[in-house]
């Protein structure tokens, strides 16, 4: 009930806006950054306190008013294989009223854009020979399809496949997918102060971008598009 279903409007009614969550990934959401606006209504047509609302007004930049800010835990399993649900809070973005005067009934489809940071760790498994060029059976087969198992998230790795590049080197390709129904961007590396989310939603350089960090354990491991130890870069989702 809030905001409830219906409101009247001339500042007749105070009605308060309370975001809860839920994360349902498998990786721990920090409170610090987590980025939310509410849409579907202009500001000035709410008040607030003694004045119209602002766009700050419908806008949050912390998780809760917890300090530190809490961390929204993931799903996790017990020993017994039980799901344990992930963590829940709420937002709340304070006491408003409609500020103008309807000639009728209007509706304001209410929406909350949540902008974070996340993460999604994938694991598969691949081989190594001493002379990856003969073709005596072993332990493993080089090429083909290896199995890779990902962490529940919004963007997931949905295959690994790998092939012979030459006497000492393999080539491994892997896919990054969009499972969820959200978008992608840039960490926001200027701001690592505050861990703040980089939510620039129409900014090409920004979105569709997710970030890549490969560590196999092996050293002098080069991969195209990465650089560092572990190999680290970025790579652009298309279509999804």
């Amino acid at each position: 009930n809030a905001p409830p279903r219906e409101i009247l409007d001339g500042n007749q009614m105070q009605f308060d806006i309370i975001l809860k969550f839920e994360n349902v990934g498998e990786q721990d959401v920090p409170g610090k950054g987590v980025n939310v606006t509410i849409e579907g209504i202009h500001p000035s047509n709410l008040k607030k306190g003694n004045g119209a609302a602002t766009v700050q007004d419908l806008q949050h930049v912390v998780l809760s008013s917890k300090t530190p800010p809490a961390s929204l835990n993931g799903v996790k399993k017990d020993p017994e294989g039980e799901r344990l649900p992930g963590g829940i809070d709420e937002m709340n973005f304070g006491t408003f009223s409609f500020n103008t005067t309807l000639e009728g009934n209007n509706e304001f489809p209410l929406q909350a854009n949540v902008c974070y940071n996340y993460t999604t760790r994938a694991v598969g498994d691949f081989c190594m020979k001493q002379d990856l060029t003969k073709i005596a059976a072993g332990v493993c087969e080089v090429k083909g399809t290896k199995p890779v198992f990902s962490s529940g998230g919004p963007a997931q790795v949905v295959s690994l496949d790998e092939s012979i590049a030459g006497r000492n080197k393999v080539l491994l390709k892997f896919k990054v997918k969009a499972t969820g129904s959200g978008n992608f961007f840039k960490p926001d590396e200027t701001n690592p102060r505050t861990g703040s989310a980089a939510c620039a939603k129409g900014d090409f350089a920004k979105e569709n971008f997710v970030k890549v960090t490969v560590d196999t354990g092996v050293t002098e491991l080069t991969c195209t598009g990465l650089s560092g130890t572990p190999p680290t870069g970025s790579v652009r989702l298309n279509n999804g």
